[in-house]
């Protein structure tokens, strides 16, 4: 396997980019997702100036796309997943911005009422490093710095957070393009996940003009002819 910084840093590199579709042969989803649709799909900002929170869901199967987009060898993707698919793993960044000076809560500050809450209520804590594998803790704490070196104070102030993400038979109880629903709480501040992700869902079409809509749309919001 190549060096977990390389990957990682692969990772950040397109999260940073932000702008370029994943050209990939991609098979684990019905279409092939956008990077940056993908991203912003996982990505929820809540908060009123001065105080601000953003939360970045990085679902396992994203490697699938940074191993398609940055040419990582199959096996060496397949191994990544395989690591991190029994967590939920989050990026936390909760800041108040004073003038042009931004300041930044902890992790510490974070953890005590960080809270993951699934469809049926059921609540889930962040796992403390005991219970996270080697390899998985591994790459979240080489996560950081690497944030940190590339966005500065905005990536200094970030913080990741791993969950059980099983539903309790070692597969992911959250999966991109199954319907589910889940929200991250913690301090007063609540981002909210709907599931399947839209950029993960093939396009729709309206019948009157063959536009295509979002997939997760019933309607076309011009004609209100059902999609097809």
């Amino acid at each position: 396997m190549k060096p977990l910084l390389t990957t990682l840093l692969c990772l950040v590199m397109l999260m940073t980019a932000m702008a370029q579709p994943a050209h990939s042969t991609a098979t684990n989803f019905p279409v092939i997702p956008s990077t940056h649709d993908f991203i912003m799909d996982c990505m929820k900002s809540t908060g009123e100036v001065p105080h601000k929170e953003m939360s970045l869901w990085i679902p396992a199967r994203f490697w699938e796309i940074v191993g398609q987009q940055m040419k990582i060898a199959p096996d060496q993707v397949n191994s990544i997943v395989r690591e991190m698919s029994p967590y939920m793993m989050f990026c936390v960044v909760d800041y108040t911005m004073e003038g042009s000076r931004m300041t930044f809560k902890s992790a510490e500050d974070i953890r005590p009422t960080l809270k993951l809450v699934d469809s049926s209520k059921h609540v889930y804590l962040p796992l403390a490093d005991k219970d996270i594998s080697p390899l998985a803790l591994k790459m979240v704490n080489q996560f950081q710095p690497i944030m940190a070196k590339l966005l500065g104070q905005f990536g200094d102030g970030m913080h990741v957070f791993l969950f059980d993400g099983t539903a309790g038979n070692g597969k992911p109880a959250f999966d991109v393009d199954k319907p589910n629903r889940f929200l991250l709480t913690w301090d007063g501040a609540t981002a909210k996940w709907a599931l399947p992700l839209t950029s993960v869902l093939p396009p729709k079409y309206c019948p009157v003009d063959n536009e295509p809509m979002q997939g997760n749309w019933n309607y076309c919001p011009i004609h209100g002819a059902k999609l097809q």
